[in-house]
């Protein structure tokens, strides 16, 4: 990935600050959130700032997002993450 990209898309991932965020942000990729699944899944994003380009931090997000949210979610992100690297 190009690495001014990687930046804007970490940059724009570590600075979002509430579920209507996250749930505009993930409706641009045809991925639709629950307020309760934007909540979950912003909360596993704040326990670290997060890398795109770190595959071990990646999958052990989209892990955590399949045990505490579903498994069909994790699976769009983790299409979404891999159509970005």
């Amino acid at each position: 990935m190009n690495p001014f990209i990687r930046k804007m898309v970490n940059y724009k991932l570590n600075q979002l600050k509430s579920k209507e965020e996250l749930i505009k942000l993930a409706q641009g990729y045809q991925i639709f959130l629950t307020t309760e699944q934007a909540r979950k899944i912003l909360s596993l994003m704040k326990k670290e700032t997060i890398d795109i380009g770190d595959e071990d931090q990646i999958n052990r997000l989209l892990k955590q997002i399949g045990k505490e949210v579903d498994k069909a979610t994790e699976d769009k992100f983790r299409k979404l993450f891999n159509s970005l690297t």
